[in-house]
């Protein structure tokens, strides 16, 4: 197979990765790898490139009679008609197919279905599965059940146990030869992520797993409300500390009225809703990474934590923070719409004016108004905004029944190329959304999309553009999403993203591990401990499994260079 040249700049930055940064390998099983974070940092200037061209991606998508056309994708409607006239996707025979999908995200025998159908001249048996703890039993009841089993599954990546059971006994069909021939999925991930074929294929390149939806590489960010600053006389906040203070002010003096109403909020329980502080103090508490001598160790009880949380307790006692913080909060957009604070760290998206949650903000906050901050230089080189695995959380497969695999495949392929793309989400243009000068705005209100049986959100990630194609991003917010993927890097690099969930010791000490570290790190937070208990808790670390957790992902990390290393010899036509 040919080599990308993302993947090429990966294997040139893969010996400076080991040496010069980190590896960590994320304490819940996340995987990845310090050779797939070089592939991320060449892509940001990829993402750059592309998300630029939202405000070209005028799509023009004609409801009448249901005939679609999308001046943006002109080059990618080009190549899915060249895949049509080779008898790919479509044929002169009608092909029926069945297809596992989740419930919630599409109903069967929709309108957007049946036009797909239409178009590519077959017939879809939507098999719903529930969106919910028991999807992973439905899922396994279909393919033990050979008179069951779809011809397309759709399953979570963390499913392992069960997918490694489908590879080994024949039931998957391997992909590999149809995604180097048709265009649309391999030239999205080359683009956005194409280390995600990393953690999809096998080591001798076949590929049996198609990656549904990877995530941006950042996808988060630290917002602050301008409008509190105005009403206590500030600017953006330059320096950290500048930032610090601001939380200050505005808890002691914001429009909102005082009682109820903080300086800083997160999501409670989430130790990522403190990375405005982490990334100052140099920590990754939720990882095993790279230490600055090669080693791995893991971030949680590294020294620099100890700085990062007496300023949060300080923050905390001083009533700056939220206290709901350390309050299990499964629901945190609620306290966003009501407008209770004045900083927090959360989704890029909640920057787009017609997002759902920003327009009620507005509702109840008219003159509210949120700007981004980037992190502030720490003096070692190392802030970062918080990154994610290039593993794709979910993905979808060919089963052993179906009948003409390569049309399958096809079809889906078709449907990620932008012009059936847009189709496939949004629904028709003019009827179901506008797209001018680059906003996007929803036509449908309420549960229509429901009750009329529309289908938009057909085949929800079966691979879900995060490009220029997702145009409920503005240009600005496509912008801080393409920013965000170089302001990542710096944690891509030093994170242990470890693809394997073969860990025998992780796997034995990591629920005590991870409990220890919740109630020494929240409890030091809240003040409810001393600050002086963090050095319990990295004794109680190492003496619970602890070091031999940091030398078996060491380990890994280092098997998992070599794993690379084939994987780019044999993934290629």
């Amino acid at each position: 197979m040919k080599k990308t040249s993302l993947f090429k700049m990966a294997v040139g930055l893969l010996a400076a990765l080991l040496l010069l940064s980190a590896c960590g390998g994320g304490g819940g099983g996340a995987a990845t790898t310090a050779a797939t974070t070089a592939a991320a940092a060449t892509t940001a200037a990829a993402a750059a490139e592309a998300t630029t061209a939202a405000a070209a991606a005028e799509a023009t998508t004609a409801a009448a009679g249901g005939a679609t056309t999308t001046a943006a994708a002109a080059s990618a409607t080009t190549a899915a008609a060249a895949v049509a006239d080779a008898g790919g996707a479509s044929g002169e025979e009608p092909y029926e197919f069945s297809v596992a999908v989740r419930r919630g995200h599409v109903e069967s025998d929709s309108r957007i279905q049946k036009f797909f159908e239409e178009k590519y001249n077959v017939k879809i048996n939507m098999i719903i599965i529930p969106d919910n703890s028991d999807a992973q039993a439905k899922i396994n009841l279909l393919m033990a059940d050979a008179t069951q089993r779809p011809d397309v599954i759709w399953f979570q990546t963390g499913w392992t146990r069960e997918y490694n059971q489908w590879r080994d006994a024949g039931l998957l069909v391997d992909v590999s030869d149809y995604y180097w021939k048709y265009p649309n999925i391999k030239d999205y991930y080359d683009k956005v992520s194409p280390d995600s074929l990393f953690y999809a294929a096998e080591p001798d390149g076949s590929l049996y797993a198609i990656p549904g939806d990877v995530g941006e590489p950042g996808h988060m960010i630290n917002l602050i409300r301008k409008d509190w600053l105005d009403h206590v006389g500030l600017g953006i906040p330059e320096t950290f500390d500048e930032y610090v203070e601001a939380l200050r002010m505005m808890n002691e003096n914001n429009p909102h009225g005082g009682a109820g109403a903080y300086g800083f909020a997160g999501a409670g329980l989430e130790l990522r809703s403190l990375k405005p502080f982490w990334s100052y103090y140099n920590c990754i508490p939720d990882n095993f990474i790279f230490l600055p001598d090669g080693s791995v160790g893991y971030g949680a009880v590294q020294p620099e934590m100890k700085d990062a949380l007496k300023l949060i307790q300080e923050l905390y006692n001083e009533g700056v923070i939220d206290p709901n913080i350390v309050v299990r909060d499964l629901n945190f957009t609620e306290s966003f719409v009501e407008g209770t604070f004045g900083s927090t760290y959360r989704w890029i998206a909640w920057l787009n004016p017609e997002d759902g949650s920003v327009k009620s903000f507005k509702e109840n906050n008219p003159n509210g108004e949120y700007v981004s901050i980037e992190p502030y230089p720490n003096g070692f080189g190392t802030e970062s905004d918080n990154s994610i695995s290039p593993e794709a959380w979910c993905a979808f497969s060919i089963t052993d029944r179906a009948q003409d695999p390569e049309r399958i495949y096809a079809f889906f392929d078709a449907l990620t190329g932008p012009e059936d793309y847009l189709v496939r989400r949004y629904g028709f243009e003019g009827e179901h959304y506008t797209h001018d000068n680059g906003i996007y705005v929803q036509i449908l209100t309420g549960d229509e999309n429901t009750a009329q049986n529309i289908g938009r959100n057909l085949f929800d990630t079966f691979v879900n553009r995060k490009d220029e194609y997702n145009i409920t991003n503005t240009p600005e917010v496509a912008a801080k999403f393409a920013r965000g993927t170089e302001l990542v890097q710096n944690d891509m690099n030093r994170i242990c993203y470890v693809k394997t969930t073969d860990r025998p010791v992780w796997n034995e000490y990591a629920t005590e591990l991870e409990r220890i570290r919740d109630e020494y790190i929240w409890g030091i937070v809240s003040g409810q401990r001393p600050l002086e208990d963090f050095d319990v808790f990295v004794d109680l670390f190492y003496a619970q499994g602890g070091k031999a957790a940091e030398e078996e992902t060491a380990a890994l990390m280092a098997q998992q260079v070599a794993d690379y290393e084939s994987f780019k010899e044999n993934f290629k036509p």
